[in-house]
């Protein structure tokens, strides 16, 4: 008698809402639209939904895929001396050694190097160069490291660039999918021989930075015109 009272208030709570129930869309076994799994309490008769670990989506895969081709790739240059005009811009410039020439940098042409003849107006360029020597000094693995950080950015964005441009073209079910196309368009960016300088020659960085800044805006002003978001288009 008393297991059959129990049977009955345990019924009672279910109905009233109190015990653990089952949601509409749990059923035994995973449930991929929401992202989890369901496993059957014994003692309560419900369900208890259990967070299934997400799988990287194909795009992460092929950015971290370039990336770390990039990497392979420039690795075993990083240890190499400075060379051509890094000594005048960098090792023997006094004007990268302080934040405290910021000013100098965005009025004073002649703050880019110790020659005359080689004066330049590139504020960018020479508080990167500061942001390289504060955290490590004159040491050229440093400042090469810093290249390749941003050229291993700029492939991952030409990978973005490519697969928003394909989804446009590609939108039928039987259409490929542009991830394959867009990480081979970043491959071939992050290896290429005509970008080594960008990465070996801390002097390039210029260009690096360059085709960084251009390749996020365009990429933001794609994914602007796809959404129609206002803030990635303000932000190109």
């Amino acid at each position: 008698p008393d297991h059959g009272l129990r049977v009955r208030e345990q019924r009672r709570e279910l109905a009233r809402g109190h015990a653990v129930t089952q949601r509409p869309f749990a059923h035994p076994g995973q449930d991929l639209r929401h992202g989890q799994e369901n496993t059957r309490d014994d003692r309560s008769g419900g369900t208890i939904l259990a967070p299934v670990p997400r799988r990287p989506s194909p795009v992460t895969l092929a950015c971290l895929a370039v990336a770390l081709l990039a990497a392979l790739v420039y690795l075993n240059s990083l240890p190499n001396a400075f060379h051509f005009d890094d000594g005048h811009s960098i090792v023997d410039n006094p004007y990268i050694r302080s934040f405290g020439h910021a000013r100098r940098w965005v009025t004073d042409v002649s703050a880019f190097s110790v020659l005359r003849e080689n004066t330049n107006y590139r504020p960018v360029l020479l508080l990167s160069y500061a942001v390289n020597y504060a955290l490590g000094g004159l040491r050229p693995a440093g400042f090469r490291l810093f290249n390749l950080l941003f050229h291993a950015g700029s492939a991952i964005l030409v990978c973005l660039v490519v697969r928003e441009l394909l989804r446009r073209i590609w939108r039928g079910e039987g259409e490929p999918r542009p991830e394959w196309p867009a990480f081979l368009g970043g491959a071939l960016f992050a290896v290429h021989p005509l970008q080594s300088e960008i990465v070996d020659y801390v002097s390039s960085r210029s260009d690096g930075l360059c085709a960084f800044f251009y390749l996020l805006a365009f990429y933001l002003w794609v994914r602007a015109n796809a959404t129609g978001a206002r803030a990635p288009r303000a932000l190109a």
